[in-house]
């Protein structure tokens, strides 16, 4: 298997008054998106807060996608 380049993006929020739209984190590197995002956390984002739910992950709350149409659809 070939190591890929994967986009990573945010899911938005809305929470005590606060909000965003989905966002992209960045690019991460590895065989699945999974191994991207935590290449891309240790590399890149060291000290977020990353909850790895087996299936996928979220980092503040929110949901990590490998693409814009995802992350929005999920929530804004």
């Amino acid at each position: 298997m070939n190591i890929k380049e994967w986009n990573i993006w945010m899911q938005g929020y809305v929470v005590t008054g606060n909000s965003a739209k989905a966002s992209k984190l960045g690019i991460g590197y590895g065989i699945t998106f999974r191994d991207a995002v935590l290449e891309h956390i240790e590399n890149r984002h060291k000290g977020y807060p990353i909850d790895d739910r087996g299936t996928h992950f979220s980092t503040w709350g929110c949901e990590l996608f490998p693409n814009e149409d995802e992350a929005r659809e999920a929530f804004g």
